[in-house]
């Protein structure tokens, strides 16, 4: 089986280990921590048949059982961003060990032989693999079935543990690898990253904005393309992108289209804004795309897969220039931000008072803790809420976005400014 290039951070995560040590409680808490779908794939079969596993055995057969949990699991196996239980006899199967294994995460419940065996009584009228057999027996079965679970990425072992606590050590694990490597820049390690943005109308504007910023100390570079003035002629944006690519090569390159409702340039036709971001996508020019969190849902991931077929990576973004919605609300579209596919959630919010900004950091602290599998970028905009951009990373913020000669939004501070504030906030 091979590997299909799925981003760790999309993978599906598949719950294996003996019968009744706990996967389908475990998984299902994981899933709703996560925010992913939970299936169980013996519930699944069970609707298949018709009948309860154990009938199946009696009345069909295990070969039966076995072909269709085979399919089942192989099929799941293939997509993204759930959250899989497998039967205790599903990884006997060598097809679906190299395929969890190849595009998934793969984690191994444990329990010791001695506490389980105390949960024989509970679990002997539906598991058939285990009626009719002595203790010796199952004791020899629980033994071969470790040699089969020993395939994994990550084992937990789960005695004298309450499955929340179990749960919430799987997502710390898990969370840990939230990083995005761009060229030679690494988002979600260290200070945050310095993104400047270029808002020339011409090309010609463009042109100098773009030598200017190889001056200044930028991680990443924004091209704000609803400021050009031929935005609406695919060509001449791909000529822009050319003339930004060949000065900047080696920094990564964000393309976004934002529009009016959205603190933007302008306004486009939904479809022309797919067709923009896909047109984009397909230069290999820019190595990250910026897509709104309010499009319609079948654009973005539309463009979410093309940009990730074609090795670009999508921040899913929303802008809200009139207030700072609730904390919940905050982690609500960051959440749907990450289903969506986007390797970066992005939300800035409009500020009126101190305590408006408190909850846009309360907010990025709880995601980044609770939630966020990847990088995620937050901010309060105007002058209330520039240390959001200063702080930001203290709180779980990747990517700060600072001005080279003109701001793009407000309350951006000038690149050099905010290197050197970064520097003494993150030193050490």
């Amino acid at each position: 089986m091979l590997s299909r290039d799925i981003p760790l951070r999309e993978k599906s995560i598949v719950f294996i280990g003996f019968m009744g040590v706990g996967k389908t409680t475990i998984g299902n808490l994981v899933a709703e921590k996560l925010g992913r779908k939970f299936i169980d794939t013996d519930v699944e079969l069970e609707k298949e048949f018709q009948m309860p596993i154990s009938q199946v055995f009696t009345q069909l057969g295990e070969k039966e059982f076995r072909e269709k949990e085979k399919a089942l699991i192989m099929k799941l196996s293939q997509e993204r961003s759930l959250i899989l239980s497998l039967g205790g006899g599903a990884f006997l199967q060598k097809e679906i060990r190299e395929a969890c294994l190849a595009n998934c995460i793969v984690v191994n419940i444990h329990l010791p032989w001695e506490s389980w065996k105390e949960r024989i009584p509970l679990l002997m009228e539906s598991r058939p693999v285990l009626q009719g057999k002595s203790l010796e027996e199952i004791h020899e079965l629980f033994q071969k079935r470790q040699e089969i679970y020993a395939h994994y990425h990550h084992k937990f072992e789960t005695e004298n543990l309450e499955a929340e606590e179990v749960s919430d050590e799987i997502v710390k694990t898990l969370l840990l690898n939230k990083q995005i490597k761009v060229k030679n820049i690494v988002i979600g390690d260290g200070p945050p990253k310095i993104c400047v943005p270029i808002i020339g109308k011409t090309i010609n504007q463009i042109k100098k904005e773009a030598a200017y910023l190889k001056t200044i100390e930028a991680d990443l570079v924004e091209w704000r393309a609803d400021f050009f003035e031929h935005v609406e002629e695919i060509n001449q944006v791909k000529s822009a992108l050319e003339v930004i690519h060949k000065e900047l090569a080696s920094i990564p390159i964000i393309f976004t289209f934002r529009s009016a409702r959205e603190g933007g340039e302008k306004d486009i036709s939904p479809d022309y804004y797919m067709e923009l971001n896909k047109a984009v996508i397909h230069t290999g020019l820019v190595d990250i795309v910026d897509v709104e969190l309010f499009s319609d849902e079948d654009i973005i991931k539309e463009v979410v897969n093309t940009a990730h077929a074609n090795h670009v990576f999508v921040i899913i973004s929303n802008h809200d220039f009139e207030k700072t919605p609730p904390k919940d609300e905050i982690i609500r579209r960051l959440r749907k931000a990450q289903e969506l596919g986007g390797d970066l959630p992005k939300i800035a919010v409009m500020p009126v008072s101190a305590n408006d900004v408190l909850t846009l950091l309360e907010a990025t602290l709880t995601m980044n803790e609770h939630y966020a599998d990847r990088p995620i970028i937050t901010m309060s905009m105007a002058d209330k809420g520039k240390i959001s951009r200063l702080s930001g990373g203290l709180f779980g913020s990747s990517i700060t976005f600072g001005a080279a000669k003109k701001a793009s939004a407000p309350g951006q501070i000038a690149a050099a400014e905010l290197r050197g504030i970064l520097n003494i906030l993150y030193r050490g």
